[in-house]
């Protein structure tokens, strides 16, 4: 879970980053891990005088010294993200629920061409449980703030854009062209997102 450490200015325990989120101050030393029982030094902050534990400070003593901590706020991407994780994942199951309970009026399509229920239950049902189970994990990932979840979405869209290369074998150039292009924005949009925009960067580095 996300490291903790103390401001030296404002005596505030928060998420570790390079400065105080407050106050704007040097961090100082790490003090506390997230999800230890371990209680995080006292502090006499705010109105008790010597021996005090009224305050910020105080608060968030007690607050360590029951178990719980705060964490980094997660970024809105992310939330939106897991949230499409779960419900894209639970699709690709329902998916692979109605091929193996479905009527035989169903019709199974790959790459808009009619096959049999047989020819997409070996070709295609292996790729979406596949995806389902991925995007499921990435939802679990982002939920639970773990910071492998975003090198799995890398892996996500590198297995994504493999899939349309695949499907895009015998297609005109110019499709070829359009997916490609497709999803060199897609996954240069994602590396910045998650390498290099400062705020989702300092988010996974507290939770490192």
């Amino acid at each position: 879970m996300a490291m903790m450490a103390e401001c030296p200015s404002c005596r505030l325990l928060q998420i570790a980053h390079a400065t105080c989120k407050v106050c704007g101050a040097q961090m100082g030393r790490l003090v506390h891990t997230a999800g230890s029982q371990r209680s995080a030094p006292r502090q006499n902050v705010g109105a008790g005088g010597r021996g005090g534990r009224r305050g910020i400070g105080g608060s968030i003593e007690r607050e360590a010294s029951y178990g719980f901590m705060p964490t980094g706020e997660k970024p809105f991407c992310i939330t939106l993200g897991m949230l499409f994780s779960f419900l894209a994942g639970a699709f690709c199951l329902l998916m692979t629920l109605l091929v193996f309970m479905g009527g035989s009026s169903m019709t199974f399509y790959i790459n808009d061409r009619e096959v049999t229920r047989e020819y997409f239950t070996s070709h295609a049902l292996p790729l979406i449980v596949l995806g389902g189970g991925i995007l499921l994990a990435i939802g679990y990932g982002f939920w639970t703030e773990r910071p492998w979840s975003r090198h799995l979405v890398m892996v996500f869209w590198f297995l994504t854009g493999l899939l349309m290369l695949a499907m895009t074998a015998h297609a005109p150039p110019i499709d070829k062209i359009f997916f490609f292009g497709e999803m060199v924005i897609i996954v240069g949009i994602a590396v910045w997102y998650f390498y290099f925009k400062s705020n989702v960067v300092d988010y996974y580095r507290g939770l490192s």
